[in-house]
């Protein structure tokens, strides 16, 4: 068992390596430059329209700070736009992709979808989403603990 949870890793490695090797596609059928993180918020976007900046830090627990420095790089780049809504006294500002946001998020899908189907094909036992949240707790300990 120990060793097929090794394996897996280091095939997770290699895919995460081929999903930066498609960034520097998107980079060449673009014509812009994203960060990981940025596509990953694109992504998010795309599957989930009109959602917030609140929304997004929830989601992610980046810092707020950081989520408006990429949301107005992302708008400067005209890839989302921001729609004021207003309910009441309340107002709220929602995030869309523009049309070359959806084609950058959609064309990020397809290739993360590829990826995902190659580990899946050569583990075919793999409970995706338990691994990832294993992945994920392990990512909160200290460094020192780990090694």
């Amino acid at each position: 068992m120990e060793n097929k949870n090794e394996n897996l890793l280091f095939d997770l490695f290699i895919c995460q390596r081929n999903f930066e090797k498609s960034l520097k596609n998107i980079v060449k059928k673009f014509g812009t430059s994203k960060n990981i993180l940025e596509i990953i918020f694109m992504t998010y976007l795309y599957k989930n329209p009109g959602i917030t900046q609140y929304d997004l830090w929830k989601k992610f627990k980046v810092e707020k700070s950081h989520i408006n420095k990429i949301i107005k790089k992302l708008e400067l780049e005209n890839l989302l736009e921001l729609r004021v809504t207003v309910h009441g006294s309340l107002s709220k500002k929602n995030i869309y992709l523009t049309e070359k946001g959806k084609e950058i998020s959609n064309f990020t899908l397809k290739n993360m979808s590829y990826l995902k189907k190659n580990i899946l094909k050569k583990h075919p036992l793999v409970d995706f989403n338990n691994f990832v949240s294993n992945v994920n707790l392990l990512s909160k300990f200290p460094q020192e603990d780990v090694m």
